[in-house]
């Protein structure tokens, strides 16, 4: 990871932005250790996790936006890294509604 793509630095993990961007303020949240992937966190780490992932959800509701995180799980893949993408509050779906209207 290039230095100045590091926003934050934290015990387990840093916040940086993506080489190539999928779409406007795309994040990364990656682990500082090697790790496979995020199922694999102690409680402590996973605390820092948690505190990330508010802190992204809370700056992007100031903005009228939730946040959406996703993973890539591969055999090939070594270093675990959490994708953050931020949605519009006014698209997300009730899942119980959509379940619902699939029935």
């Amino acid at each position: 990871m290039e230095s100045h793509l590091i926003v934050s630095v934290g015990e387990s993990f840093y916040c940086a932005l993506p080489k190539g961007s999928l779409v406007e303020d795309h994040i990364l949240i990656i682990p500082i250790e090697h790790l496979p992937n995020t199922l694999v966190l102690s409680p402590e780490v996973e605390s820092e996790l948690s505190r990330y992932q508010n802190g992204l959800r809370n700056c992007y509701k100031s903005q009228g936006n939730d946040a959406v995180f996703f993973e890539l799980v591969s055999k090939r893949v070594s270093h675990a890294n959490l994708q953050v993408r931020k949605v519009p509050i006014a698209n997300q779906v009730d899942l119980f509604e959509f379940k619902s209207y699939l029935q």
